[in-house]
């Protein structure tokens, strides 16, 4: 195998997706090759990054106030004219979760 093909093979394993005679090649290909072997611990590392990182976000308290007075700006006008945005209506329901 080449290491084009390998580092597909890589991609598989990283994912959990590698068969056992396919996972033995890659890993005598690894032994003979530091290219591919870096290409792993590389991808390996990425792996660990994004399971373990902390890829939310979480809104300030600003932009939620400022997102609050928005929709209530938009609400009066409809809730007045009987439109269904009231503080009975589903919409109301889901704008108090902010």
């Amino acid at each position: 195998m080449n290491c084009a093909e390998i580092r597909l093979l890589l991609h598989a394993q990283a994912d959990g997706e590698l068969d056992a005679a396919n996972s033995l090649e890659l890993e005598r290909h690894l032994k003979s090759c530091p290219a591919c072997a870096r290409e792993r611990e590389s991808l390996q590392s990425l792996r660990a990054v994004l399971r373990n990182g902390n890829l939310g976000f979480c809104a300030p308290e600003s932009l939620k106030k400022d997102v609050r007075q928005f929709v209530r700006d938009l609400d009066g006008p409809r809730a007045a004219r009987g439109s269904g945005f009231g503080n009975g209506s589903r919409w109301a329901r889901r704008r108090r979760r902010f």
